[in-house]
């Protein structure tokens, strides 16, 4: 079995493997656009400001794009000066320290202030759904996925989603589904970040997500 379209063709052209596309779901009734009152006592614990808040699940990982994602942010926040990136998970079997430096040192040259970006590393499951709810975005301008569940998490929770144009995500997002970014371009997240924002856009994508979901 494959989630995606993207991998099961990709199975059978280097390994010769049929495989059936079952496509991944989500709990309308854990993630949902409903507030909680788990959501202010997660916003006091992760010392959140005024916002805008943008999410990002996955951790620090080159595949997660979250270098560019960073630059991208550090654009953004000239025009949202209070604006803070959240970026949550990150557990691993594979050795990400070489990117994780790499990143580390883009932060540190980037020159935001103290809590402008928080890596929270791998968050209690209990926490997810508020910590959707929470956020004012979801930003997944990742390099390559199996499907991302995340979108479809955070679209559930009522978050309009910065999203990668690249498969899996073209295979279950429409046109108007996300606020679309090219992964490779610095300029095309940032742009896509201050999209997301705009307050009739995430009213529309909002709407929209929970269908999707």
């Amino acid at each position: 079995f494959v989630v995606s379209r993207l991998w099961r063709d990709r199975l059978a052209a280097e390994f010769g493997i049929s495989a059936a596309i079952v496509g991944n779901g989500v709990d309308a009734a854990r993630y949902a656009a409903v507030p909680e009152a788990a959501c202010a006592a997660l916003r006091r614990r992760l010392e959140l400001g005024p916002g805008p808040v943008l999410l990002s699940v996955g951790g620090v990982e080159e595949r997660k794009n979250t270098i560019r994602m960073l630059q991208a942010f550090a654009r953004l926040r000239a025009d949202h000066p209070s604006a803070q990136w959240v970026i949550a998970g990150g557990a691993s079997v594979l050795d990400h320290d070489a990117y994780r430096a790499r990143f580390a040192a883009t932060l540190a040259e980037a020159g935001l202030s103290a809590g402008a970006v928080r890596h929270l590393g791998p968050v209690a499951d209990a926490d997810m759904p508020a910590l959707y709810r929470v956020a004012d975005a979801l930003v997944f301008a990742s390099l390559k996925e199996g499907f991302g569940l995340v979108v479809l998490e955070a679209m559930a929770s009522g978050l309009p989603v910065v999203a990668s144009r690249i498969a899996p995500f073209t295979e279950y997002l429409g046109e108007d589904d996300a606020a679309w970014c090219a992964p490779d371009s610095v300029p095309s997240i940032a742009a896509a970040m201050a999209a997301v924002l705009d307050d009739g856009l995430r009213t529309r994508l909002a709407a929209r997500g929970a269908a999707v979901a």
